[in-house]
């Protein structure tokens, strides 16, 4: 293979792994680690249960930037369906926001509001307000 046609190759190769990553779906909803751990509650509800994984805002935050970041590579290889895809749970970070006040707060699975402190890992509601890069005005 050459040169061009290759690298066109690995980029499509590329995002199959991605995109197959960011669904891993264990049959267990309490399994996954590192990565995928809360991953299948993310694309269940749109965000990680914070009674069912711990660090919920944090994966739930870290899981929509990475899928914008795919959704980008997805758009720039003409894969209109998974970038349309992607970009809609790149909002998912919205779950997460509680309007009276005004901060990210972790949620359980039944959708009630959990803690006000639970959920982040290295920082707190206020310091998770800067996780939002890839929609900016929307957070706004």
């Amino acid at each position: 293979m050459g040169g061009r046609l290759q690298s066109e190759f690995s980029s499509f190769l590329l995002l199959s792994i991605y995109i197959k990553l960011v669904s891993f779906q264990p049959v267990n909803l309490q399994l996954g680690c590192g990565i995928t751990s809360g991953l299948s509650y993310y694309l269940k509800n749109g965000y990680v249960a914070d009674d069912r994984t711990n660090e919920s805002v944090a994966r739930t935050l870290e899981f929509a930037l990475s899928d914008y970041c795919i959704a980008q590579m997805a758009k720039a290889l003409g894969k209109t369906t998974d970038y349309e895809d992607l970009m809609r749970r790149a909002k998912n970070y919205r779950y997460l926001y509680n309007p009276k006040t005004k901060l990210f707060q972790a949620r359980n699975a039944d959708g009630c509001w959990a803690g006000e402190h639970s959920g982040f890992t290295e920082g707190a509601n206020w310091t998770y307000q800067f996780c939002v890069m890839q929609d900016v005005q929307g957070l706004i």
